[in-house]
């Protein structure tokens, strides 16, 4: 039982870092980094967030789609229960509820095909990095 609730908890946080970087490096374009983000209103965020270029969109998607294969890989290696996707649905939707508040709070503002991407994305890729950790 402990061995599986820290699978879960290492899992998430490595996600989360993941996640991060990935936002990290979508928002480093020159014309688009933003200044005192921190500082910013929900107003100011929701502009920002909504004029950035397509590939900062892309890039951040992509840092959903490694965190969450690399979380259903972590979740299964650390458990060793390589054969039930519990732990990584379970992985999969706390990523999915993390999304929706991250999405509609934290950087509001995004277009509606990155919301449904990113909130579709969780669940299936942390089945595939569960398969993955089969081999």
């Amino acid at each position: 039982m402990g061995r599986r609730i820290l699978a879960v908890i290492v899992a998430l946080i490595v996600s989360n870092a993941i996640y991060l970087i990935g936002l990290m490096i979508a928002t480093m374009f020159d014309a688009f980094s933003p200044k005192n983000f921190e500082y910013m209103s929900m107003q100011e965020r929701a502009s920002y967030f909504s004029s950035m270029p397509l590939g900062a969109y892309l890039t951040e998607i992509l840092g959903y789609l490694i965190g969450s294969l690399l979380a259903g890989w972590i979740v299964s290696k650390i458990s060793k229960d390589r054969h039930s996707i519990s732990l990584p649905l379970i992985v999969g939707v706390i990523l999915t509820l993390g999304a929706l508040v991250t999405l509609f709070i934290s950087i509001p503002g995004q277009p509606a095909w990155v919301i449904a991407i990113s909130l579709i994305i969780f669940i299936p890729f942390t089945l595939l990095g569960q398969r993955l950790s089969r081999r």
